[in-house]
């Protein structure tokens, strides 16, 4: 892509066959062929995952934290 070997992981081999490997790799292939990067959509994927606990305990956090003593704070953070 673009002149640059880029390289994807698609998982440990115990865990992952070799034939959905296979069939991952040739989706890949017809999808770069397309112009599209399948590695910046699987991290844009990723990123609109916006439901995880780490995003919602960060909105949580940022809304009841301006309230709390900056040390009761920092443990609240660090024990989330």
């Amino acid at each position: 892509m673009d002149g640059k070997e880029k390289l994807l992981s698609l998982g440990a081999y115990p865990d992952v066959s070799l034939k959905w490997a296979r069939e991952r790799r040739d989706e890949y292939r017809r999808q770069l062929a397309s112009g599209v990067d399948a590695g910046v959509r699987r991290k844009v994927e990723k990123a609109s995952e916006a439901d995880s606990f780490e995003a919602i305990a960060g909105e949580w956090f940022e809304k009841f934290s301006t309230s709390w003593a900056p040390t009761h704070s920092s443990k609240v953070i660090r024990r989330l």
